[in-house]
């Protein structure tokens, strides 16, 4: 017999659909406990971004609309996500007594905040390499907030953002705001 031959496709299809079923029926329970895990992980870290965010009404106002939309609107989560960076930011440099920054890109503001930090000799060199991972997360979610949101329009083949990605994002943008502020906090300490 060959195996073009359709008795034999048949049961070699239905010997595929078995094996299928058993690996699925192996796999679901562990789909099932990393898709539970990723939701607790998903609320422990939000909570603990509103938990750091809660002790600036501004701050915290920003970060819940930005992450408030993320299932719901991706497009929008991703353009708010890049709008608390630049008021992270901002706030940041304004407290470092900086001025001249409150029309500057999410990129100009980064820059302008690791120069501020660095400049205060207050951070080592393993942090002010950290803080320059944090400035690439921020330009990066500038350039998505640019490609895959509704901020500057959409082209011609345009296709919107999935939820995960708004998420990742927006998980990024809170983390890394976060990791900047506190930075922020030690270089106003050691000069008072």
């Amino acid at each position: 017999r060959r195996v073009s031959d359709h008795k034999v496709l048949n049961s070699l299809v239905a010997d595929l659909l078995v094996n299928l079923d058993r690996e699925y029926l192996k796999t679901a329970s562990v789909v099932q406990s990393l898709s539970q895990f990723v939701t607790v992980e998903k609320a422990e870290i939000d909570a603990d971004l509103d938990t750091l965010f809660s002790g600036n009404t501004m701050l915290q106002e920003s970060w819940m609309k930005a992450r408030g939309c993320v299932l719901t609107d991706p497009e929008l989560s991703i353009t708010l996500s890049c709008s608390h960076i630049e008021t992270v930011l901002k706030a940041c440099l304004k407290s470092l007594g900086e001025s001249g920054y409150e029309r500057e890109t999410v990129e100009r503001l980064s820059s302008l905040t690791l120069k501020a930090l660095r400049a205060s000799g207050a951070i080592d060199d393993n942090t002010s390499q950290m803080l320059r991972g944090a400035a690439t997360i921020f330009q990066c979610v500038g350039a998505s907030r640019n490609d895959r949101s509704v901020s500057h329009g959409k082209n011609a083949g345009y296709v919107p953002p999935p939820s995960d990605l708004a998420q990742t994002i927006n998980h990024l943008a809170g983390v890394a705001s976060v990791f900047v502020m506190k930075q922020t906090a030690l270089v106003r300490k050691s000069s008072d």
